[in-house]
């Protein structure tokens, strides 16, 4: 969790830039931002939970064009993505940064699971299932000006 949050703020050039994290959860994010001295924060999530400037609303419904920084973790991959990806398109101002990732859904122990019928991802909702690859082809899909995709198995898959 720790390097996942030093990713996040490094990413961010300035403590001044407006930041969402949307589809927040248990605000780990944000809150972890805060303690590091930002304080242009907004948290959604349909779910309410305990963080700084807090507003129960759908990421669905949110205007992204007031952000510099827009932060969609561990949420991305529950949204129709290429849909989600086009209204980010149409509402992003030019220069914000998207911070997102995709959840290992290769792992081993998921892969054996889903041999044996056993789904313990979706639980009835929906899930967006993405390789290194297909993120890579889905986001040269739009005009965002800069792509830079990076993970913890990125550069063992290329090898496969």
């Amino acid at each position: 969790m720790k390097n996942e949050m030093v990713f996040i703020e490094s990413q961010i050039k300035s403590k001044k830039l407006n930041i969402i994290d949307a589809g927040c959860g248990n605000a780990r994010v944000s809150n972890y931002l805060y303690k590091k001295g930002y304080r242009n924060i907004k948290s959604i999530d349909i779910i309410k939970c305990d963080a700084i400037n807090f507003e129960k609303k759908d990421c669905w419904d949110e205007d992204y064009s007031n952000y510099d920084v827009l932060i969609f973790w561990k949420v991305f991959t529950l949204l129709d993505t290429r849909k989600f990806l086009k209204k980010l398109e149409r509402e992003m101002k030019k220069g914000a940064i998207l911070i997102f990732n995709i959840a290992n859904i290769c792992s081993f122990s998921r892969r054996l699971k889903y041999l044996f019928g056993i789904n313990s991802i979706t639980k009835g909702g929906f899930y967006s299932f993405f390789t290194f690859k297909e993120i890579e082809e889905l986001l040269n899909e739009f005009s965002f000006s800069k792509k830079e995709i990076s993970g913890s198995n990125k550069d063992y898959l290329k090898n496969i």
